[in-house]
């Protein structure tokens, strides 16, 4: 796997920021699990309480994502020279 374009198609582009936040609307959107009686999970009529800050939080895990292959990529080309 090239990682230098994964780096710059994936967590750079618009898209990718797109989908996760399309993902992380999705999670939220949906109500609270729970267990019935008979200890089965069921889906309850609560709705799930949301992070106040969560488009930062989104942010803040994709930079350190792509500071961590960064680093990788920049270790990567040290052992070659």
């Amino acid at each position: 796997m090239n990682w230098e374009d994964f780096d710059h198609n994936a967590l750079i582009s618009k898209t990718f920021q797109e989908e996760v936040t399309k993902a992380y609307e999705t999670f939220w959107g949906k109500k609270q699990l729970g267990y019935d009686t008979e200890g089965r999970r069921v889906r309850t009529n609560l709705n799930r309480k949301r992070p106040k800050e969560y488009r930062e939080q989104i942010l803040r895990e994709a930079l350190h994502k792509k500071s961590l292959i960064e680093n990788h990529l920049n270790d990567e080309r040290r052992k070659k020279d």
